[in-house]
């Protein structure tokens, strides 16, 4: 399962939409596929392809193969579900009547590295190792100090800190001499009853 991500080389800011998506890898396709029903729920901007593909997909009950003209392709950028492996952008054609939302054919598992081991049942990129079909619950990391490093911040802390607290303790000062000076009523016994 992974989110998807849209946005263009344009955009400065890239829109996360959140949707979980089962994709279909697909080894053997020579392109990225997105079912026009999935791009249109998901509000994507399509675009033209500079000169329409003609495919041959087998659909329906007969099976016959019917040819179509592909026109529209969107950009289309992937991510697991813990934001711990993120795909390239990529560009996907607009297929009616696919078997799944998207089909990621070889230019999807070439530029993410992408390698498919059917014997261990695994999806996993070369360069990060990460395995898309078992993904791991990401590790929380901790920040590691230097010992001498953490002194340092240590010290500059403290020297901070203490700065701070003579500034606040000489407008304290300063405002309880002043409240000093000033006459002291005499107690007023019925108020205190």
């Amino acid at each position: 399962m992974f989110h998807i991500c849209t946005g263009s080389v344009t955009d400065s800011l890239t829109h996360l939409l959140g949707v979980p998506l089962h994709v279909l890898f697909d080894h053997g396709s020579h392109a990225i596929l997105i079912s026009e029903a999935f791009a249109e729920r998901l509000r994507i901007r399509c675009r033209r392809l500079p000169t329409p593909e003609k495919v041959q997909m087998a659909m329906g009950n007969d099976s016959t193969p019917q040819e179509y003209e592909l026109q529209e392709w969107i950009k289309l950028h992937l991510q697991d579900p813990n934001f711990s492996w993120t795909a390239c952008t990529v560009c996907a054609i607009v297929a009616p009547g696919l078997c799944a939302p998207v089909i990621l054919g070889l230019p999807f598992l070439v530029h993410n590295t992408i390698v498919i081991d059917h014997a261990t049942r695994t999806t996993i990129d070369k360069c990060t190792g990460f395995d898309l079909l078992h993904p791991t619950p990401p590790v929380k990391r901790y920040a590691t100090y230097n010992a001498r490093d953490f002194s340092r911040k240590l010290q500059h802390h403290h020297a901070a800190m203490i700065a701070k607290l003579k500034v606040v303790c000489r407008t304290h000062r300063a405002q309880l001499h002043s409240d000093s000076n000033s006459p002291v009523r005499p107690i007023n016994i019925l108020a205190a009853i």
